[in-house]
């Protein structure tokens, strides 16, 4: 499904009644907004920003031994508190 919407003079965009039906937004709910590259995505505020985050730039730690990382980071804790 695919709708075009234009902003308003004060940067705001209306969601049309068919969207959210299908989406099961009520009016009064808030409404997570991400950006993602090029996109837009809506969701559903949940009470978790941690889930709604999850998995958010995983691409950064693609290739990375995330616990080779770890330990680096904390000796370079150590030896900062040393000096």
């Amino acid at each position: 499904m695919s709708i075009i919407v234009r902003p308003g003079r004060e940067h705001t965009i209306a969601l049309p009644e068919e969207l959210m039906l299908k989406m099961h937004f009520a009016a009064d709910e808030e409404i997570l907004v991400q950006v993602e590259e090029d996109r837009l995505v809506l969701s559903k505020k949940t009470g978790s920003y941690t889930e709604n985050l999850r998995g958010l730039h995983k691409e950064v730690w693609e290739n990375v031994d995330t616990e080779d990382f770890l330990k680096k980071e904390r000796q370079s804790w150590n030896d900062h508190a040393e000096n």
